[in-house]
């Protein structure tokens, strides 16, 4: 039996086209942020790279040291940019002595580390 119009051949019903699931302009910004998150964590880490390649993991945790409140919540700030997702850095930070040096940072309730 052949189709007639809008009827199905087949059921006698009409006849309804498949459907198919057009992403919504969310879903496409959604997947868009995605890759575009995947790319700068890429570029976060070639730069994390970088940085411990040149050698400016320890001088970073020798400001935690400082005398200064501003330089050593600065120093904090960068190393914790440095340490994020990277074991690497995490362990040289360790090794510089870092952890020591950040806990007092946590209980100065003076200081702009919080």
């Amino acid at each position: 039996q052949a189709c007639r119009g809008s009827q199905s051949a087949r059921a006698g019903r009409p006849f309804a086209p498949p459907r198919v699931r057009v992403p919504s302009a969310g879903a496409r910004a959604r997947a868009r942020a995605r890759a575009g998150g995947a790319k700068m964590a890429d570029d976060r880490i070639l730069l994390q790279d970088a940085i411990a390649e040149a050698g400016g993991v320890r001088p970073l945790v020798t400001l935690l040291a400082s005398d200064s409140p501003v330089v050593r919540a600065s120093a904090a700030g960068a190393l914790r940019g440095l340490v994020a997702h990277h074991l690497p850095n995490c362990a040289e930070v360790a090794q510089a002595g870092g952890v020591g040096l950040l806990v007092p940072l946590l209980s100065d309730e003076a200081g702009p580390v919080r």
